[in-house]
């Protein structure tokens, strides 16, 4: 009598169902590592916008207690690099002598701007600041 021996191994159709089953996974885990990546540049742009507050008020108190030119600053120049490194729309504002205004825009959308002025206001924006904005709406 013989006896039938089984192949061991996969079936085609067996090898089709993981490989599709591995491209689906790979699909999500790609999709969240780009909206991950999105939300830390959004929160490194709110960084250097903070940062920028600090040397906004030495450069005040060393300045004869005027902002003037401080927007043409190092501590202006250095917070516009790291922005626009990442997404491009840096502006920095000052109008008077006492007050001065920043934004940015926002990498994970178009009409999201992150503000920051003379008074403490740190705070999202539905649109750019103008050239003759004082502060933060």
């Amino acid at each position: 009598m013989k006896i039938l021996s089984k192949k061991k191994g996969f079936t085609l159709i067996e090898l089709l169902v993981v490989i599709a089953i591995i491209g689906i996974l790979a699909t999500i885990v790609i999709v969240n590592v780009n909206s991950a990546r999105t939300k830390a540049q959004d929160v490194a742009i709110k960084g250097s916008l903070d940062n920028l507050r600090p040397g906004a008020e030495l450069y005040y108190d060393g300045n004869s207690n005027s902002y003037s030119g401080f927007c043409q600053s190092a501590d202006a120049a250095k917070a516009s690099v790291a922005i626009n490194n990442i997404q491009s729309g840096f502006q920095c504002v000052t109008v008077t002598a006492t007050s001065y205004v920043a934004s940015a825009q926002m990498k994970s959308s178009a009409t999201s701007f992150w503000c920051v002025d003379s008074s403490g206001n740190s705070k999202a924006e539905t649109s750019a600041i103008g050239s003759s904005t004082t502060a933060c709406s």
